[in-house]
């Protein structure tokens, strides 16, 4: 009886883990494609963004069935809109930075 609500507890910290990965590095993505938009370096975002979904689908399908997989992605995408909205896109600078050497 132990051992099934470790596996559940684990399961459960393994998703949450899996999710707030998921939610940041796409919110981050997401802001580098916004930025480059206008380069060719947002294709390989873009690619890297669509790799990320798979990798976390695969990752759900291995500790849920397909419905609850289902519920957790669309709550991942659920705190990733979250944080479009409230904090916005991320500019990130495409200029070259000068550092003093002396």
């Amino acid at each position: 009886m132990k051992t099934a609500k470790t596996n559940w507890i684990g399961t459960i910290l393994s998703c949450l883990c899996d999710m707030a990965g998921f939610v940041i590095i796409t919110y981050l993505l997401g802001c580098a494609d916004f930025s480059f938009s206008k380069s060719p370096v947002s294709i390989l975002l873009f690619a890297a963004n669509c790799w990320l979904y798979s990798l976390f689908w695969q990752n759900l399908r291995r500790y849920l069935s397909r419905g609850a997989a289902i519920l957790v992605t669309i709550l991942a995408f659920g705190c990733v809109a979250a944080l479009l909205y409230f904090v916005g896109f991320l500019p990130f600078e495409t200029e070259p930075m000068h550092l003093p050497l002396f």
